[in-house]
């Protein structure tokens, strides 16, 4: 199984290709667009067998992505920024995308056992519920 560790912000992604082992088999930076997006995904396909380990996957940057990867019955995994950091601590690296991106496919290959994120019609509207609330003053 291949893991694709993606490091997602609001104008690009950085992803990472994993082996089983731990080896590094390519890696890609694109723009957080449609063409961004389509070109992650070609890229992605290469890979026969593979999932994706997602930092972040609540951030609302990472929508677009994660809606066309549950339309594609993608497997998905939510990975906690805070298991990215402590791994990278460990690891002793600096902090950049690309290690980021290393690292939350790391963090999958080290815990198996993590469950696959699931399309949650209910999670997305408290989400969007809570981005349009206005602050109580």
């Amino acid at each position: 199984m291949i893991i694709l560790g993606l490091d997602p912000h609001p104008t690009t992604h950085t992803a990472v290709a994993l082996d089983s082992r731990g080896v590094v088999l390519d890696s890609l930076n694109v723009k957080n667009d449609a063409d961004g997006l389509h070109q992650l995904w070609l890229w992605s396909v290469q890979f026969e067998d593979h999932c994706w380990a997602i930092e972040g996957a609540g951030n609302r940057s990472v929508a677009p992505l994660l809606a066309s990867l549950f339309a594609r019955n993608a497997s998905v995994y939510h990975i906690h920024p805070s298991l990215t950091s402590q791994y990278r601590a460990r690891r002793g690296k600096k902090k950049n995308d690309l290690v980021d991106a290393e690292n939350v496919a790391r963090v999958l290959l080290a815990n198996p056992q993590l469950p696959p994120d699931q399309l949650s019609t209910q999670r997305t509207r408290l989400q969007e519920l809570s981005r349009s609330a206005r602050p109580i003053r």
